[in-house]
C-alpha cells in the first residue's frame, strides 16, 4: 500500500484551485497512493474538505487531513490534539503530527499521539518546521 505525506500549504482550497485538485489526483492515480495524509491542505481550517476525485475525505481539517482512495477503507481518524491525528488502517496506525517551533504545544502533540496503536505496525509521518 503507498501511503503519501504532504504538505499542501493551504493549496487545495484556493480560489481557482479546481485544476490543482485534478492535476494533484492524476498524480496520486499515477503512483497507485492509497491514502493521502496532509498538512494544511486548505483553509480556512473550518470549512468543508475539498473533493478530490477518485478519493474519499476520511476525517481531519484545514490543519491536518487525510484522504484514502475509494477502494480502501479508513476504520478510525482521530485527533489527539489540534495538531495531531491518528489514522487506523486495518493492521497498521498511523500518526501524523504538526510539529511547528512557533505553534504553542507542539511537542506535546508528538508525544500525545506517539502512544496510540500499541502492539500494531506504526508509521509516522510528520511536517517540521
Amino acid at each position: 500500500m503507498m501511503l503519501a505525506s504532504i504538505n499542501l500549504n493551504k493549496r487545495l482550497g484556493a480560489g481557482g484551485a479546481a485544476g490543482a485538485r485534478a492535476r494533484f489526483a492524476a498524480w496520486l492515480r499515477a503512483h497507485d497512493v492509497a491514502v493521502i495524509v496532509a498538512q494544511e491542505p486548505y483553509k480556512p481550517a473550518d470549512r468543508r474538505p475539498p473533493l478530490l476525485h477518485g478519493y474519499v475525505f476520511a476525517g481531519g481539517d484545514g490543519r491536518l487531513a487525510t484522504w484514502v482512495r475509494e477502494d480502501t477503507a479508513a476504520s478510525a481518524v482521530s485527533a489527539p490534539t489540534t495538531w495531531a491525528q491518528r489514522i487506523e488502517l486495518g493492521w497498521l496506525t498511523i500518526l501524523q503530527v504538526h510539529l511547528d517551533a512557533y505553534t504553542s504545544g507542539a511537542h506535546d502533540s508528538a508525544r500525545r499521539a506517539r502512544g496510540a496503536g500499541r502492539g500494531r505496525g506504526r508509521a509516522a509521518f510528520a511536517d517540521l518546521r
